[in-house]
């Protein structure tokens, strides 16, 4: 998503398939993780790279 600090609550939650009160389901997360990856910080990200 481009630009998501412009867009609404919403809209992000829309856009990534996410309810508010409940989260992700595990077949969200597993979608999720293939489409856009893990998440990791930038520390480590940073040392992957230097590795």
């Amino acid at each position: 998503m481009e630009n998501a600090h412009t867009k609404t609550v919403e809209e992000v939650l829309g856009f990534f398939v996410v309810n508010e009160s409940t989260g992700l389901s595990c077949e969200q997360l597993k979608k999720n993780r293939e489409r856009w990856g893990p998440n990791v910080t930038l520390v480590k990200a940073l040392f992957a790279v230097l590795l």
